[in-house]
C-alpha cells in the first residue's frame, strides 16, 4: 500500500507538468489554428537558460524562474508570432506543422552549439531537500508545487478565456476570425497573447520535469510527446479532458515503471522499453479510438506539383550515376565511406515524394520505415538485389500498417500518429533483446551487421564498388518516382490531396489509394534504409525519430515534390564535403536548416518554384510566355500560373488589381485568406 501511496504521488507530479505543457499547447492550437511541434524544444531551451542563470552564473533560483518563465520565454512567444506565425494564415496544415517542426530542429540545434552535450549538467529541484511526510508518503516540495502549479494554471485559463474582454476575443477567434474582427475584437493581438502563455508554459514545464530526465536536449524536446497524448485526448480544445488525459499518462507511466520489477525476470527485459513508449502507445490508441467528427478539420489549400520532364529527369539521372563513376576513385578511403551515406538518405528523403509532396501526408517516420527495411535486409542476409526486394516488402507492410489512422484522420493527426509510431520504435521495437538463445533481435548489442552485395559477377563489397552500386539503386528509384508523378496514380494522388471528397465524388477510392502510398512509400524507404546499412556501420541512433526530422525539412525546402531535392538533402546531409571545408558546420547544421525552415510560410513550396521562376526570368525559355510573364509578375507569392490551370489567356496581378479598383472590390488575396479563415 505504501508503494502504491507514493507511486500514485509521484505519478500525479508528472502529470501536473504534462497538463501543463499541453493547456499551453490546447491553447495555441485552438486560437491560432498552429500546432506547436516545438512546444517541448521551447521547454528544453527555457530548462538550458535556468540552469544557465542559476548554477552557471549563480542567480537565485527566483530570479532565473521569472526571468525565463514571466519574461524571455513570453517575449518570445511574441516575436515567433509576430515574425513566422502570421504568415501561414492562409497556407496548409502540413506547411504549418513543418514550419514548427522546423522551429523544433532549430532550437535543438542551438542547445547543441550553445551546452556541449558531453558536459554533465546537474540541476536541482526547486526547494532541494524540502519534504513533507503525509500518511506515511514523503512527498518533495517540488512534487507539491507542480501539483498546485497545474491547478493554478487550470483556474487561471478559465478565468481568463471566460471572464475577461481579451479571452472572450480569443474563443471567438477560433470560431471565426474575420467575423471577430468585424465585430470589434482584435484576433491579432489575441493570437499575440496566445503564443506569449503557451511559450511560458513550455518554459514552465521543461524546467519542473528537467530535475526527473537530467538535462539533456532530446529527451526534453520528445517529453512533449507524453504532452501531445493528452492534448489528443483533449481533442486540441477542451482544458477540463486535457488535465484528464494528463493524469491518465502521469499515474499510468508512473505505476507501470514501479511495478515492472515485480513481474518475472525473464519478461521484464521485453517491457522495459514498452514502459518508455507508453505516452506514446495513448497517443496512437487515441487517435484511433476518438471520432473523427470530434477532430477539428484541416484546411484545404492547392499546391502546384508540376509533371517533371523526361529529359530533365534523365539528365538528372545519368548525373548521379556519371559523378559516382568519375568521383569515386578519386576520393580517399575515409571520403568514400563517408559518402556512401548520401544515396541511402537519398532514397529515403525520396520516399516523401508520393507520400508528402503528391498525397499531402506528412509522415514522421521515415526513418523507422528505412530501419524496418534494414533489418528485414540485415538479417536476411542476401547479396543480391532480392534482399532490397525484400526490405522494400517489410517496410511496405508496415507503411500499410501505418496508414490505417491515415484513414479516419488527416492533417497534423496524420503527422501525431506517425510520429508516435516512429518514438515506439524508437524505445522499444529497435532496442528488444533476442527471443532466447540464437533468436531474432532487430539490433544485435545494438548494432547492425550487414553484408554488401555481390551477384553475378559484381563485386559491390568495396567501398569504391558500393558507392557506385548505391548510385545505380538511387538513379533506378529517382526514375520510378518520376515515372509515378507523370502517370495516371500521381494525378490520383494529387487529387486525393487537393480534395478527398471530391476525389470520392468522382470515384476514387480515398481509402485504398492512401494505403497504397503509405506501402509505396515505405518500400522506397526500406530500400533506403538498406542501402544506408550496408554503406556505413548503423545503429539504433541512426534511425531514431530526431535523426528524420532534417531529412524533412531539407525535402520540404528544397522542393519536397521533386527529385532533384532528394539529390540536395544527401548531399547536404551525407557528405562531409561541406563538414570538412567549414569549422563547426556540424554544430550548426541543424540551426542553419531550422532556420531556413522557417520561410516556409512566404515561399511554402520550397525553393524549387523560385528557382524555376529565375530560370524563367533569366531565360524566357523551359515554359509559354504566359507562364513567364505570370514568373516574373509574380514576385515571391506561390501561385501557379493560371495558364496551367486551364485558363488561356490569364491576366497579369497588376490588370487584375486594376479592374479590382475600378469596380470597388477588395483585395483579392485579402478575400481569399478571408474565406479560407472562416
Amino acid at each position: 500500500m505504501q508503494t502504491f501511496l507514493s507511486l500514485t504521488v509521484s505519478g500525479l507530479a508528472t502529470a501536473a507538468i504534462y497538463a501543463i505543457a499541453a493547456s499551453g499547447l490546447v491553447l495555441t492550437y485552438t486560437t491560432t489554428g498552429v500546432f506547436n511541434f516545438a512546444h517541448g524544444a521551447i521547454g528544453m531551451i527555457a530548462a538550458f537558460s535556468y540552469w544557465q542563470l542559476t548554477v552557471g552564473w549563480g542567480l537565485p533560483a527566483g530570479v532565473a524562474l521569472i526571468a525565463v518563465v514571466a519574461v524571455g520565454a513570453p517575449l518570445c512567444g511574441v516575436v515567433a508570432d509576430r515574425t513566422i506565425m502570421r504568415r501561414l494564415d492562409a497556407t496548409s496544415d502540413t506547411i504549418k506543422a513543418v514550419v514548427t517542426i522546423a522551429l523544433m530542429l532549430g532550437l535543438l540545434g542551438l542547445s547543441v552549439a550553445l551546452w556541449s552535450p558531453t558536459v554533465g549538467r546537474p540541476i536541482s529541484n526547486l526547494f532541494a531537500g524540502r519534504v513533507v511526510e503525509l500518511g506515511g508518503v514523503r512527498i518533495p516540495w517540488h512534487q507539491i508545487v507542480s501539483m498546485t502549479t497545474a491547478v493554478a494554471v487550470a483556474v487561471c485559463l478559465k478565468l481568463v478565456l471566460n471572464a475577461t474582454r481579451i479571452g472572450v476575443a480569443m474563443r471567438a477567434a477560433v470560431d471565426n476570425r474575420s467575423l471577430a474582427a468585424l465585430n470589434g475584437a482584435n484576433p491579432a493581438a489575441a493570437s499575440m497573447l496566445a503564443w506569449a502563455i503557451g511559450c511560458g508554459l513550455a518554459a514552465l514545464s521543461g524546467i519542473l520535469i528537467a530535475p526527473t530526465l537530467t538535462l539533456s536536449a532530446v529527451p526534453l524536446t520528445l517529453m512533449i510527446v507524453n504532452a501531445y497524448g493528452a492534448a489528443i485526448f483533449g481533442r486540441l480544445s477542451s482544458l477540463p479532458l486535457t488535465f484528464a488525459g494528463a493524469t491518465f499518462l502521469g499515474l499510468s507511466t508512473n505505476y507501470a515503471i514501479g511495478y515492472l520489477p515485480k513481474l518475472p525476470t525473464d519478461v521484464q527485459p521485453y517491457l522495459r522499453g514498452l514502459v518508455d513508449a507508453l505516452p506514446a502507445i495513448v497517443l496512437l490508441v487515441v487517435l484511433l479510438a476518438i471520432p473523427s467528427g470530434r477532430l477539428r478539420g484541416v484546411l484545404a489549400t492547392r499546391e502546384f506539383a508540376p509533371k517533371p520532364a523526361w529529359a530533365g529527369s534523365l539528365g538528372l539521372v545519368a548525373a548521379v550515376v556519371g559523378v559516382a563513376l568519375i568521383a569515386a576513385p578519386r576520393l580517399g578511403v575515409a571520403e568514400v565511406v563517408t559518402a556512401g551515406r548520401v544515396w541511402g538518405i537519398a532514397i529515403i528523403a525520396l520516399s516523401m515524394v508520393p507520400l508528402v509532396g503528391l498525397s499531402g501526408q506528412l509522415s514522421l517516420c521515415q526513418l523507422s520505415l528505412a530501419a524496418i527495411g534494414a533489418v528485414a535486409y540485415a538479417h536476411l542476409g542476401w547479396t543480391n538485389p532480392l534482399g532490397l526486394v525484400a526490405a522494400a516488402a517489410a517496410a511496405a507492410a508496415a507503411g500499410a500498417l501505418i496508414a490505417l489512422p491515415a484513414l479516419r484522420v488527416s492533417g497534423i493527426y496524420v503527422a501525431l500518429a506517425t510520429a508516435a509510431f516512429a518514438v515506439i520504435c524508437d524505445r522499444w521495437f529497435f532496442r528488444l533483446p533476442a527471443f532466447g538463445d540464437g533468436g531474432f533481435q532487430p539490433f544485435p548489442g545494438g548494432n547492425l551487421p550487414v553484408v554488401r552485395p555481390s551477384f553475378l559477377g559484381l563485386d559491390a563489397t568495396g567501398h569504391v564498388a558500393y558507392f557506385r552500386y548505391a548510385a545505380v539503386v538511387f538513379a533506378l528509384v529517382a526514375l520510378c518516382v518520376v515515372a509515378l508523378r507523370r502517370s495516371f496514380v500521381g494525378s490520383l494522388l494529387i487529387a486525393v490531396k487537393d480534395g478527398p471528397a471530391a476525389a470520392a465524388t468522382c470515384g476514387i477510392n480515398v481509402r485504398v489509394t492512401k494505403v497504397a502510398v503509405f506501402a509505396g512509400s515505405g518500400a522506397i524507404a526500406g530500400i533506403g534504409g538498406a542501402t544506408l546499412s550496408a554503406a556505413t556501420p548503423t545503429s539504433t541512433t541512426t534511425f531514431d525519430f530526431v535523426a528524420g526530422l532534417p531529412i524533412l525539412m531539407m525535402m520540404v525546402i528544397c522542393g519536397v515534390a521533386s527529385s532533384g531535392a532528394a539529390v540536395a538533402t544527401g548531399l547536404f546531409l551525407g557528405s562531409t564535403l561541406l563538414s570538412g571545408g567549414i569549422a563547426g558546420f556540424e554544430r550548426w547544421q541543424n540551426v542553419a536548416i531550422g532556420f531556413v525552415g522557417l520561410l516556409l510560410g512566404a515561399h511554402p513550396n520550397g525553393l524549387a518554384p523560385l528557382l524555376r521562376r529565375a530560370a524563367a526570368s533569366v531565360t524566357r525559355t523551359g515554359s509559354s510566355p504566359a507562364a513567364n510573364r505570370w514568373a516574373v509578375a509574380g514576385g515571391d507569392r506561390e501561385e501557379t500560373p493560371p495558364e496551367l490551370l486551364g485558363l488561356l489567356k490569364p491576366a497579369l496581378p497588376a490588370e487584375v488589381a486594376r479592374i479590382d479598383e475600378r469596380l470597388g472590390l477588395a483585395d483579392r488575396h485579402a478575400l481569399d485568406v478571408a474565406g479560407r479563415l472562416s
